[in-house]
């Protein structure tokens, strides 16, 4: 089976803070992962790389530096690895994002699956997967969780709303892949820091300028902005039978209790 799987990197979000009065992402500082349902996606590329004897590959879209996060790729089991990346893919929406995507698809080889993680933590949108699938004309299942291959059969478990689904899903399929327990520092002493990737222009690949970057782009974020601050709990001081009527007071001042 060839597999292609499609990762981002990622902003570890838990450190990302904004900038009030500007409204602007502060970055400085900021540890960039793959985005982890990507990584669980890459684990399940090997598995079934390794159960079909198939080959992985991986792309990324993004600057340069992601050079060290493919490397991590490598050393979990991918053969390949490129990275997409120019000026003109800046402000790429999900739509012209999954257009450079298929098109580094279709110029790279022949893909049987194609994975990609369920959303990513810093857009959260979902949509990229989907978009991809379309582009490609392939069949899709998304937010699985699981994946195996039995006689010749491609089953996909997904989570629902109500439950788990188990579907089987008709090669050439795209499947986006929901966050597992995988731990990309787990493969740390296998990185080959020596490791170099071949960069992918617009050109590359045949993109149409007019559907990537900015041009390419349907939706433009407005504004970001931090969810408005909650006064914290208020520390009761005195002894216990005035903090009693102090509560009192405040329930009843908020029509709580009567």
């Amino acid at each position: 089976m060839n597999i292609l799987v499609c990762i981002k990197i990622v902003p570890k979000v838990s450190d990302v803070k904004v900038d009030r009065e500007t409204g602007n992402l502060i970055r400085d500082g900021v540890k960039s992962i793959i985005n982890p349902p990507d990584v669980h996606a890459l684990k399940m590329a090997i598995d079934l790389k390794n159960k079909t004897k198939g080959k992985v590959t991986v792309i990324t879209m993004g600057p340069e530096f992601a050079k060290e996060f493919l490397r991590y790729a490598i050393a979990m089991g991918a053969d390949k690895a490129y990275i997409i990346s120019s000026p003109d893919f800046r402000g790429s929406d999900t739509l012209a994002t999954s257009y450079v995507l298929s098109r580094a698809a279709k110029t790279i080889d022949n893909f049987d699956l194609v994975l990609t993680g369920s959303q990513t933590i810093d857009g959260d949108t979902g949509q990229v997967g989907p978009e991809l699938a379309e582009h490609l004309s392939f069949n899709q299942a998304t937010y699985v969780s699981d994946l195996e291959y039995i006689d010749s059969k491609l089953i996909a478990k997904r989570n629902i709303f109500n439950g788990i689904e188990k579907i089987q899903v008709e090669l050439p399929a795209l499947i986006t892949v929901l966050k597992g327990n995988v731990n990309i520092n787990d493969y740390k002493d296998k990185v080959d820091d020596s490791l170099e990737f071949k960069i992918l222009s617009p050109e590359d690949i045949g993109a149409d300028p007019e559907r990537i970057g900015q041009k390419g782009s349907t939706t433009l974020v407005a504004e970001v902005f931090p969810p408005e601050e909650i006064s914290k709990g208020k520390i009761l001081e005195g002894q216990t039978e005035e903090k009693i009527e102090k509560v009192l007071k405040i329930l009843k001042d908020k029509n709580f209790i009567r």
